[in-house]
């Protein structure tokens, strides 16, 4: 059928309980009717962070017995669920399927994947494998950003406001700009560029793998990098007032004219921060690692299903 893939298609699900608002049974259910009723063999695992189970040796589990199978590996979940899985299949050269399931999907949307249960499942079967570029820090990969200062109190509010309010676009929306108020740690840091190095006082280190989010804030980034490319920008201290004004530009996608911010292009960045161990925010998730953070873009490595005619930008 595709180069790469055989005619009749097996899979591996890994689907995040936790992940979305969508009903329960709804993704088995449509896996039953439109993969197992056409013959195709569907395993299907529901993983729940909420267990205390380690969950990306869980998920290295899974992929290693897919391989075996000869199965794509489909993540279901949000961004941070996608990373886990995509780690995984990039270490075991595994094709992987996506049905995005989160609130913002950032990956799945900068490669054309659709948002929909049942037409993600359709791309399954329709689509072709093709490269796709990811980032790592420090060896751990990252499909959309890692960053680190600010962006770990953010996301901190923000899965506590939404264990509450429910796990919605809007819901995380309020709840960042009211944390771009509550904190105000401000670090020293140094990023070798391939320029030289720079040093700045800052409040977050953002390093982006995807041009929609780029182009979503407005940054200079979302335009036509070179392939290969991750976009990193420094948010220098800000005092209250500024911080207004970065949310309003934010809101109206015109971050770029914000001068508080330093935007820098580049196959590999070094970041380094006081102290042996740093917190850093990878697709949503925080985890700790060690100084100094080596930043570098893949443009291959990771083959994901996706729309036949989508080419990686």
């Amino acid at each position: 059928m595709f180069k790469g893939l055989p005619v009749t298609r097996h899979f591996t699900v890994i689907a995040n309980k936790g992940s979305g608002s969508h009903p329960d049974g709804e993704l088995r259910r449509h896996l039953h009717e439109k993969l197992e009723t056409e013959g195709m063999r569907v395993a299907f695992v529901e993983l729940d962070p909420a267990s205390g189970q380690n969950m990306d040796d869980a998920i290295s589990r899974i992929v290693q017995a897919a391989k075996t199978n000869g199965d794509i590996v489909v993540a279901a979940g949000g961004d941070g669920t996608l990373n886990s899985v995509a780690a995984a299949c990039h270490a075991q050269d595994v094709t992987m399927g996506i049905i995005p399931m989160g609130t913002f999907n950032y990956f799945a949307r900068d490669n054309a994947i659709p948002t929909t249960i049942p037409e993600a499942i359709d791309l399954l079967m329709t689509g072709a494998p093709q490269d796709t570029r990811i980032g790592t820090v420090n060896g751990q990969a990252f499909l959309v950003n890692a960053s680190l200062g600010l962006y770990s109190d953010v996301i901190r509010h923000r899965e506590s406001d939404k264990a509450v309010f429910g796990r919605h676009r809007l819901v995380a929306a309020i709840s960042a700009a009211i944390s771009l108020f509550r904190v105000n740690r401000v670090f020293q840091v140094a990023i070798d560029t391939p320029e030289g190095r720079i040093n700045r006082q800052s409040m977050m280190v953002f390093v982006c793998n995807n041009h929609l989010q780029m182009q979503r804030l407005g940054l200079v980034g979302g335009d036509d990098n070179p392939p290969g490319t991750l976009d990193l920008v420094v948010l220098k201290p800000t005092r209250f007032w500024q911080r207004l004004r970065l949310l309003v530009l934010s809101l109206i996608g015109k971050l770029r004219l914000e001068k508080r911010l330093d935007e820098f292009t580049a196959p590999a960045f070094i970041v380094d921060k006081k102290g042996r161990r740093v917190e850093v925010v990878v697709d949503g998730e925080i985890i700790q690692l060690q100084t100094p953070l080596h930043f570098r873009a893949l443009s291959q490595g990771l083959r994901v299903i996706r729309p036949q005619a989508v080419v990686t930008p």
